[in-house]
C-alpha cells in the first residue's frame, strides 16, 4: 500500500510539473508577433532576391537550402503573392504592399489558363487577397477572367 501511495504521488508530481505553466514562459501573443515579424523579414528578403527576375516566383527550398523558383504557370505561383498579402494584412506597410502587388502581377497571365485546375490557387491566393484587401477592380477583373477560363474545364 505504501508503495502504491508513493507511486501515485510521483505520478501526480510528474503530471503537474509537465502541465503547470512555467514562470518564464513567453506569452502566446508575443510568440505570434515574433513569428510574424520573422516571416515578414524573410519574405521581404525573398522578394528582394528576385526583384531583377520578373518572370520568377518562389517555389520551394531545396535540400541544400537554396531557393528554387518557378514561372507563373507552376501550380504554386500564387502562393508567395498570397503570403505577402497576408503579411500586409497583419501589418500594413507600403513596402509589403508594393511587393505584394509586384508578385501578384507576375501571375496575371494565368487568367487565361484553361488546361489545368490549379488556376484557383494561382489567381485567388494572389489576386483574390489583393482584391479583398484593397478593393482594386483590376484584381476583380482578373479573377473574373480567370473564372471564365476555369469554367471551360467543366464537362457535364
Amino acid at each position: 500500500m505504501h508503495q502504491q501511495i508513493i507511486s501515485f504521488l510521483l505520478l501526480l508530481a510528474v503530471f503537474f510539473s509537465c502541465t503547470a505553466p512555467k514562470q518564464n514562459e513567453q506569452p502566446l501573443g508575443e510568440i505570434i508577433d515574433e513569428s510574424l515579424a520573422l516571416a515578414t523579414a524573410q519574405s521581404l528578403l525573398m522578394a528582394e532576391s528576385l526583384k531583377d527576375q520578373p518572370d520568377r516566383l518562389p517555389q520551394t527550398i531545396d535540400k541544400d537550402g537554396k531557393l528554387v523558383t518557378c514561372n507563373s504557370a507552376w501550380w504554386v505561383s500564387g502562393f508567395f503573392p498570397g503570403v505577402l498579402w497576408y503579411l500586409y494584412e497583419n501589418k500594413p506597410t507600403e513596402t509589403l504592399k508594393d511587393w505584394a502587388v509586384n508578385y501578384t502581377l507576375r501571375v496575371e497571365d494565368q487568367k487565361f489558363t484553361t488546361d489545368n485546375h490549379d488556376v484557383g490557387f494561382m489567381i485567388f491566393c494572389s489576386f483574390g487577397n489583393g482584391y479583398r484587401l484593397t478593393g482594386d477592380t483590376l484584381y476583380r477583373n482578373v479573377i473574373h477572367t480567370a473564372s471564365n477560363s476555369l469554367i471551360t474545364r467543366f464537362n457535364p
